[in-house]
């Protein structure tokens, strides 16, 4: 464990809690809706308290709070980016298969952690490191088409957007289960081969 308690200025509480504010403004720009920026500034209020919180809680454990704020910033950031997508897409067939994709990436990888983070840190090793792999090539991928076709045309379809949001989205709640892995734990999953 850490000799000194984390500072709430190393904590890097405030800096954190900026980044949950602007990510909940900006997601909400897709849709101009005020419902949607009023439900994101709540996730980030919550975000923001449960940052404060864990920093009381771990303060004397460095690797753990950073690593349990990690992932409620992760949590955060995939609310945020899955919810213009989905409404987007609502009323169709497709608002249904992405309530599903999302549940399933929200209990899914919590079965499986530890062998979510040997895939994440060795994932040529595991068959879940080849989903990461795809996962990770899709989010490259898609991102590249996204920004080059909206340097070309000069305005971004917001659709294709929010799809780029939303796969990301699932890549946030594939990783995030491996930060609620407790220091000792993951250092011991590591040395796994």
């Amino acid at each position: 464990m850490s000799k000194a308690n984390l500072s709430l200025k190393e904590s890097k509480v405030i800096q954190l809690s900026l980044l949950m504010y602007l990510c909940a403004v900006l997601a909400s720009a897709f849709l101009e809706t005020w419902g949607i920026l009023i439900l994101n500034l709540i996730i980030a209020t919550v975000c923001s308290t449960s940052y404060f919180i864990l920093w009381m809680l771990y303060k004397g454990q460095r690797r753990r709070y950073f690593s349990l704020a990690s992932f409620v910033m992760l949590n955060g950031f995939a609310i945020f980016f899955a919810v213009p997508f989905l409404v987007f897409i609502y009323g169709s067939i497709s608002f249904w298969v992405g309530v599903l994709l999302v549940i399933s990436m929200l209990l899914v990888p919590y079965l499986f952690s530890e062998e979510v983070a040997l895939s994440v840190n060795k994932p040529y090793k595991t068959r879940l490191g080849r989903v990461y792999i795809i996962l990770s090539s899709m989010l490259l991928i898609f991102g590249s088409g996204v920004y080059a076709d909206s340097l070309y045309s000069q305005t971004t379809d917001p659709l294709q957007a929010s799809l780029y949001t939303f796969l990301f989205s699932l890549f946030c709640w594939f990783v995030a289960p491996v930060l609620l892995i407790k220091p000792r734990k993951m250092d011991e999953v590591l040395a796994e081969e």
